[in-house]
C-alpha cells in the first residue's frame, strides 16, 4: 500500500512486488493496475468497505487496509514515527525528489492518531505487535521481530 500516485510512479508500479497493490490514488489505480480506497479524515479506523481513515500518511492507511481485508494479527516493521539516527525521516533513508519526506512535526502528528486507531482495534479483536525496533509508538505491545514471528 502506497496512498500516492507519485510513489507509484516512482517505482514503475513495482513490477517485481508480486502481492496485492493498492493505493487512495485513482489515477495510479488505473495507470498501474492497482486497488483503491477511499480516504476519508476522521479518528480510528474505519468499519466502512472500501474507505480507510487517512491517520495523516500510508503506514496508518496501510495497518486500516490490513483490517479491511481480514487480518486479525498484524506486526508492525518500521513504524519509526520519530527521526532516526542522523535525522533521517524514513526507516530506509529520504525519498528522492520529487517524493515528499515528513517533517518532525508531522512525524509527531502521525504517531498521535495511533492511539484512538488502538482502542478501536482492541475493540475489533485485532492483535497489533510492534516490532520496530526504534519507535515513538507506545499504544501497542512491543516485541523484537523474531518474537513477534514466532522464531523467538
Amino acid at each position: 500500500y502506497a496512498a500516492d500516485g507519485d510513489w507509484w510512479d516512482h517505482e514503475a508500479g513495482a513490477p517485481g512486488f508480486r502481492g496485492e497493490k493498492w493505493t487512495a490514488s485513482t489515477s495510479a489505480a488505473a495507470r498501474w493496475g492497482l486497488g483503491a480506497v477511499t480516504l476519508r479524515v476522521a479518528d480510528g479506523i474505519s468499519a466502512e468497505p472500501g474507505v480507510l481513515h487517512h491517520g495523516g500518511h500510508s503506514g496508518f492507511q496501510a495497518l486500516g487496509l490490513a483490517v479491511a481485508r481480514g487480518a486479525r494479527r498484524i506486526v508492525l516493521l518500521g513504524y519509526d514515527l520519530r527521526a532516526g539516527p542522523g535525522g533521517r525521516m524514513h526507516w530506509h533513508g529520504v525519498h528522492p525528489a520529487p517524493l515528499r519526506n515528513p517533517s518532525p512535526e508531522a512525524l509527531a502528528r502521525w504517531a498521535g492518531a495511533f492511539p484512538c486507531a488502538a482502542a478501536d482495534l482492541a475493540r475489533m479483536g485485532v492483535t497489533v505487535i510492534n516490532a520496530s525496533r526504534r519507535t515513538a509508538l507506545t499504544c501497542f505491545e512491543r516485541q523484537p521481530i523474531e518474537a513477534a514471528l514466532g522464531g523467538g
